[in-house]
């Protein structure tokens, strides 16, 4: 009969893995909120029937993708263009022309 032995590498960790509460209090989403994204598909690794854990990245990425995290830079960025006037024929032909390469 052989045995296995585990060896572990001095530069491997373990994935950091998060609680509810300290995911939430990570990304500044409610507790709640993170255990009502888990049927939605929020990727979680259940400990028992009530309580997961979560790799931190990959939360995040879910997160981010499914728009329950916004990047403040890129809200600010929108806010400014959302709130932006529309522009006239003469600047969209300008704008279009140094697009394009012919200003």
């Amino acid at each position: 009969m052989s045995t296995t032995a585990t060896k572990t590498h001095p530069n491997l960790r373990p994935a950091p893995f998060l609680t509810s509460g300290q995911l939430a209090k990570a990304t500044g989403l409610a507790q709640s909120r993170i255990q009502e994204l888990v049927p939605e598909g929020l990727p979680a690794y259940a400990l028992d029937q009530r309580r997961y854990v979560y790799d931190q990245a990959e939360a995040v990425a879910w997160l981010v993708e499914h728009g329950h995290l916004v990047d403040p830079y890129r809200a600010a960025i929108k806010a400014l263009v959302d709130d932006a006037p529309p522009l006239t024929a003469d600047q969209a032909a300008r704008i279009k022309a140094v697009l394009v390469g012919a200003a």
